[in-house]
């Protein structure tokens, strides 16, 4: 799933309609050194309430800077 700011992240991210499950990978494109000042810290991407509400939560490999 690809947004294309922050803006779209929080407007979309519990969006019921958005085909988003444990297996999908989130782009938030408009950010990083030439997008943004900086590159987001690990985790600033919210995780979807519903996977947080079956018991889903990120490994450390998921939240990695490696």
């Amino acid at each position: 799933m690809v947004f294309e700011d922050h803006t779209d992240l929080h407007r979309r991210i519990d969006d019921e309609s958005v085909a988003i499950d444990e297996n999908s990978v989130l782009v938030l494109k408009q950010v990083g050194p030439r997008g943004a000042p900086g590159m987001p810290e690990s985790g600033a991407a919210p995780i979807p309430a519903r996977l947080l509400e079956h018991g889903f939560r990120p490994t450390k490999a998921s939240t990695s800077h490696s």
